[in-house]
């Protein structure tokens, strides 16, 4: 179950139905929330929409496939969302109108995630690792160019985020 808690760790409110949630997104408005979701019966991972104000939830994806690690992009319009749907993990585009999807990167990228969306909407933060080291790539939200790699880093590395003035870069480390 999603809650909702105040400044000093208390339970406000539940959010939503009750259910097998992996990664919450929220959209840069606050108004909704990107989730990862298993389905009860397949097992299958999904991605979903939740309305906060009315706690319906809206499935974006249906494949087979592991579907997770959703980004909202700037102006809400558009999810990136994480999946192994090809031979290996890569951020896939989904367009929340018109429900359109595509590969971020035109080319099959090996096992790159995406992480952040700087606010501005120009760039897209990558990561790509192999369990001992990890590599952050900057690419132009367009997707039309080859990520470019911004640094390696001898860890095990995750969540990417830009900062709100979009000159720094922070991560976690496992």
């Amino acid at each position: 179950q999603l809650f909702w808690f105040d400044r000093d760790g208390s339970r406000r409110a539940a959010v939503g139905p009750a259910g097998s949630y992996r990664q919450v997104a929220l959209s840069p408005s606050g108004r909704q929330a990107a989730v990862s979701r298993r389905d009860p019966v397949t097992g299958n991972l999904d991605v979903h929409v939740l309305d906060l104000a009315t706690g319906v939830l809206s499935r974006q994806t249906s494949d087979p496939a592991y579907d997770s690690d959703p980004v909202w992009a700037p102006d809400e319009r558009t999810l990136i969302i994480g999946s192994n749907r090809t031979t290996w993990s890569r951020p896939f585009r989904k367009d929340l109108v018109t429900g359109a999807e595509r590969p971020v990167i035109p080319r099959e990228a090996r096992n790159l995630w995406l992480d952040d969306w700087t606010r501005d909407g120009q760039f897209l933060v990558l990561r790509r690792g192999d369990g001992k080291s990890s590599q952050v790539y900057v690419a132009p939200a367009t997707g039309a160019v080859t990520p470019r790699l911004l640094r390696s880093v001898r860890a095990i590395t995750d969540q990417y985020h830009v900062s709100p003035a979009g000159n720094r870069i922070g991560f976690g480390t496992k």
